[in-house]
């Protein structure tokens, strides 16, 4: 299953190993995530405490990481199993979308955003870069929708989403979420 797959793995100082397959790697080799690597997670306390200097590329490593690991408990249960009914690609499809999550922040991007118009939420911004940049491509190779992981990014307004996405999206934005 996709969550074993392995190509290789990254070290990280809070999760140790965090696994990625191929379909990973491609994805934080796309400029759209290897810029996240200068977005700060903390806004701005790297001012006030030098060494607060987790990044967005960071935390959403963290976020696959902990979405792999809820997977694996969720599917280790049989019974948990057959109750969720998802198919490989629904779980490849939601661990693109805890990657891509943050895909659209802004440098101190929640200060920013709370500006408000023009600018639009990173959420937005993310099924941007996820739909129309170099990230679709990429998980059009992979065999995924790039409109399927960007709703899971930014839940669409006008529509509602598919039962199994609407189920999927709780594990990655609600109150008990990764």
């Amino acid at each position: 299953m996709c969550i074993r797959d392995r190509a290789t793995i990254i070290r990280d100082s809070l999760y140790d190993v965090i696994a990625l397959d191929a379909l990973a790697l491609d994805l934080i080799s796309t400029p759209e995530f290897v810029r996240l690597q200068g977005v700060k997670q903390l806004g701005f306390c790297y001012r006030v405490w030098p060494g607060a200097t987790h990044t967005r590329f960071e935390h959403s490593l963290g976020v696959y990481a902990l979405m792999q690991r809820a997977l694996r408990t969720l599917l280790a249960r049989a019974e948990t199993r057959a109750a969720l009914a998802v198919t490989a690609d629904d779980l490849r499809t939601l661990l693109a979308a805890a990657l891509l999550h943050d895909v659209g922040h802004y440098p101190f991007s929640h200060a920013i955003e709370e500006l408000g118009h023009p600018i639009a939420p990173h959420e937005q911004t993310g099924r941007h870069a996820i739909e129309d940049g170099h990230i679709a491509p990429v998980l059009e190779r992979h065999g995924l929708v790039p409109a399927r992981v960007a709703d899971l990014v930014d839940p669409p307004r006008d529509r509602p989403l598919e039962p199994t996405d609407a189920l999927l999206l709780r594990l990655l934005s609600g109150p008990l979420d990764v």
